[in-house]
C-alpha cells in the first residue's frame, strides 16, 4: 500500500454524506469503478448489500486516498456514494437490457451483455428483470 503522503485527501460533509474536495471527481469515479468490476450483481438494492461484501470495497479505496475508515462517519459516507454508483450502474444496466430485447425478447436480451458483465451475471440480471414479482 501507498504511503498516506502519497495518495489523496478527500474531505466530506456529513450532512450530505458526500465527499466536498478538489478530489471529489477522482473519488467518485473511483467508487464507481470499484463497484463496477468487484462487487457481486446479485443483490436487488444496494442495502442488501451485506457489510462484509461492503468492506473490502471500502478498503479498495485506500489504495489511492487517505480516507479513515475507523470512522463511522467516513464508512457512513463512502456507502453513500457508492450507493449512488451502485443505482447509476444498475440503471445503466437495466437500460441496456431494454435496448437489447428486454422482457420482450429474453433470448436475445441474455445473447448480448453488457460490456464488462460476465454472461453470467447476465443472464441472472435478465432473468430478474424478466421476472414480474423481481420488479415489485
Amino acid at each position: 500500500m501507498k504511503s498516506a503522503k502519497s495518495r489523496l485527501t478527500v474531505k466530506f460533509d456529513f450532512d450530505l454524506m458526500q465527499a466536498i474536495c478538489d478530489n471529489t471527481e477522482v473519488f467518485n469515479n473511483e467508487v464507481g469503478y470499484i463497484l463496477r468490476t468487484h462487487c457481486d450483481l446479485k443483490y436487488k438494492e444496494w442495502r442488501y448489500v451485506p457489510e462484509q461484501e461492503r468492506a473490502p470495497l471500502r478498503e479498495k479505496l485506500q489504495t489511492l486516498f487517505d480516507v479513515d475508515l475507523e470512522d463511522a462517519n467516513v464508512r457512513k459516507a463512502i456507502d453513500r456514494q457508492m450507493q449512488r454508483a451502485w443505482h447509476g450502474y444498475r440503471r445503466t444496466l437495466r437500460d441496456h437490457f431494454k435496448t437489447v430485447g428486454g422482457a420482450g425478447d429474453i433470448t436475445n436480451a441474455k445473447s448480448k451483455p453488457y460490456e464488462g458483465v460476465s454472461k453470467p451475471d447476465w443472464e441472472y440480471l435478465c432473468n430478474c428483470w424478466s421476472d414480474p414479482s423481481y420488479l415489485v
